[in-house]
């Protein structure tokens, strides 16, 4: 379908598989929006799709983050195709170097918080992505399941655009 407005109107199979991929396996969270329909732009169903990330359980908000895979991973199976775009746009010509130090920032990040670091990889440079594992290993638990949402919605953001062909502008 051509536009939220339009996919709001029709069926909630049709709404959940068009709309799964926005969050990493994501289809109950897909699902679960269709009862705040309609949707009369993007922006009303990114609005709202913040608001329901914000108001889960911090048990449920891990596992919305577990569902993540690793930036860099060696495990090309966990990457949905969303992912997989992202992550070849922002790491096709990575050095062997940042590649290594990012592999193990994200195991002393997983063992520190048992979840992967999330990064909105659209709106860092390979550089910053260094500079922010670097910094937020240091976070607490708290402030991590926080900043990993926080990039969750912004990353959300980018797929809507993209599933939409929209200009992004957040």
């Amino acid at each position: 379908m051509s536009d939220i407005a339009c996919l709001s109107k029709g069926s909630y199979v049709t709404f959940r598989n068009e709309l799964s991929g926005i969050i990493e396996d994501g289809a109950w969270i897909a699902g679960a929006l269709f009862d705040l329909k309609p949707f009369v732009s993007i922006e009303d169903y990114y609005t709202k799709l913040c608001d329901f990330l914000s108001q889960l359980s911090v048990i449920a908000q891990v596992g919305i983050i577990r569902c993540y895979p690793q930036l860099i991973s060696t495990d090309k199976t966990t990457l949905s195709k969303e992912s997989t775009d992202e992550h070849e746009m922002r790491f096709k010509n990575i050095s062997t170097s940042s590649t290594l130090t990012i592999r193990e920032l994200n195991s002393q990040y997983i063992e520190k918080f048992q979840f992967p670091f999330i990064s909105c990889v659209k709106e860092n440079s390979v550089e910053n992505i260094l500079e922010l594992m670097h910094a937020r290993i240091g976070n607490t638990y708290q402030e991590e399941v926080k900043m990993n949402m926080q990039q969750i919605q912004r990353i959300a953001w980018y797929r809507l655009v993209d599933k939409f062909k929209l200009e992004a502008k957040l």
